[in-house]
Formats: C-alpha cells, structure tokens, sequence
C-alpha cells in the first residue's frame, strides 16, 4: 500500500480511506449497505477523522460520521483495524508509533484524558526528555481507567481548562504543570531544573510557573515542592544560562542540587558523568618507598643541661 505523510507528520486521508474501503472493496465491506452514497461519505469521513488523529478514532466519532458498530465489528474480523483499548480504533496499516499510541491513549477514557508528565514534556520538547517512550497520560478521579498495553495512567484531583493544551493533536497538560507534575515520576532535581532552564530560555514566566506550581501543591505532593524549591534558588537578576550545561557548572557544589555537579542523572534515572575522559587526582597520596625513620619519644631533640 502506498503511503501518504503530509509536511506536519499526520498520515494522508487518501492512505487511511485506501485502507479502509478501497483495498477491501465497498460490496464486501459492508455488504448490507444499500445507500451506495452513505458509505462512500461515511468511510471517507472516518478516514479523514483518523487521519487527523494519528491513525485512531473512537467508536462514538465513527457512529456519528455513520459508521456504526456492525461495520465496525465486520472491519475488525477482516483485520482492517484493530481494537487496542475498548471503543478505541486504530487503522491497519497506518504509520505506528509513539504519538499514535499517546493519543489512543488519551481517547480511551472519551476524551477525559491528556498526556501528561514525561509525555507532556517530550510533546513541550524540554530539554532532556527527546528520547522519552513512555505513554503517561493524567485522568481526574470522577473518571477511573485501568490501563493497558504499558500505558501509564495519573489519577488526578482536578484537570482545569487552563492547564491543557493542543499539542500535535494530542490533548496535552500546559507547560507550567508539566513542569509541576515532572517533579513526581523524576525526583532526581537535576532533571527538573534542566527542564526548568529550558523554559527560561523560551522566555516563560516564572511568575507563572510558581503561581500554578502553588495552586496545585498539596501536603506531601513530591512534585510541585520540588519545583518551588528548584524556583526558590533562581537569582532574581542575572541572565538565563545559554545552555543546560552552562547552568550545571555555575551551580556551587553542595548547593542543594541534590547530587554531585559531574553525576547528571537523566529522566530515566541512569546517571552520567561529564567528566570522563578527564584526570583525575589519586584518592590518595603514595607513601614514599624505601625504610623510614623510626618516630620515638627518643628522636626528639632535647635542650642541653647547663654545667657550672
């Protein structure tokens, strides 16, 4: 099958409605149509929806658009798309990978979930988080979710409109709560004032961030106290660091940076040296070879008695 992508990365509709009726065939596909029109208009629309959504759509958006259980259950027997989360679609054939996964996630819960956490941070693009792979995504309490397939699921207490974004067409937590909510699956400080750092450098208010940081802070909340205390010890003047490494050797040592200035941990929690491939000094001196002098009371030097 050929394979559409358009410039921003989303898979052409033209692939996603090859795959669903044109390599199959309408007559065999839904055999029980009789309104020829209906099901041209309804498998292009679905088509164009999934293409839109990284290749997945819900069952409720594809009865709206007249694709309704039966098709959709005949669709599944042939193989044409498959079912990773209940009432969620996903079209065969289409690109796979880490956002198509991120966002079946997020329509699992019927839009009541957004990626969150290391997710939200890798779609923010913060530094240190490129090569992140998991699948985090955040659901308020009122709406419970056992996840499945390795995806990992935040049962939080409140999910407030001016904390989610639209990031690639995943709903997504804003960057001032993904700073927040870091701080919780990455205790290491180091990989929050480098994702702290990087948003200084895009020019965020820090106002901001502290000011959404305090409102989502509750006793014992590891996250959002890790991140006013990383606020805490920003000079008020003073120009941003250019670079995460610039920022890593200002730090004083022991500054309660929570770890040693050459051991930067990253998100997954291994630790790096910066200083290999550099000397360093003996733990301790070598003691010189060859016999010693012994030490005595004797060998000391006394002052000679005066005779009259």
């Amino acid at each position: 099958m050929r394979s559409v992508v358009d410039s921003g990365g989303q898979f052409g509709s033209a692939t996603l409605a090859h795959s669903i009726e044109l390599s199959a065939g309408i007559d065999r596909l839904w055999p029980v149509a009789t309104d020829r029109t209906l099901v041209l208009h309804g498998s292009q629309a679905v088509a164009e929806l999934a293409a839109s959504q990284h290749g997945a759509f819900t069952r409720s958006q594809a009865a709206a658009l007249k694709f309704d259980r039966a098709r959709a259950a005949n669709a599944l027997a042939r193989g044409w798309i498959t079912e990773p989360y209940p009432g969620v679609f996903i079209v065969t054939g289409a690109p796979s990978g880490w956002h198509q996964q991120l966002k079946a996630a997020t329509l699992a819960v019927g839009g009541h979930a957004v990626a969150s956490h290391r997710s939200a941070a890798r779609l923010h693009g913060l530094d240190g988080f490129d090569d992140i792979d998991v699948v985090e995504v955040s659901v308020t309490r009122e709406h419970r979710w056992r996840c499945r397939g390795g995806a990992i699921a935040h049962h939080v207490q409140t999910m407030d409109g001016c904390d989610v974004v639209d990031l690639a067409g995943i709903p997504c937590s804003g960057l001032a709560r993904t700073l927040t909510d870091i701080g919780s699956v990455c205790p290491q400080p180091l990989v929050v004032r480098r994702a702290l750092t990087d948003a200084r450098r895009r020019g965020t208010s820090l106002r901001w961030i502290q000011l959404t940081a305090q409102r989502l802070h509750r006793p014992g909340q590891r996250g959002s106290g890790l991140l006013l205390s990383q606020l805490a010890q920003i000079p008020c003047e003073g120009g941003v660091p250019q670079s995460w490494l610039e920022e890593l050797l200002a730090l004083p040592h022991g500054s309660g940076a929570g770890a040693s200035r050459s051991a930067v941990p990253d998100p997954a929690g291994r630790r790096h040296d910066r200083r290999q491939g550099r000397h360093r000094p003996p733990r301790c001196q070598a003691r010189p070879r060859g016999p010693q002098p012994p030490v005595s009371l004797r060998a000391r030097r006394r002052t000679p008695r005066r005779t009259a």
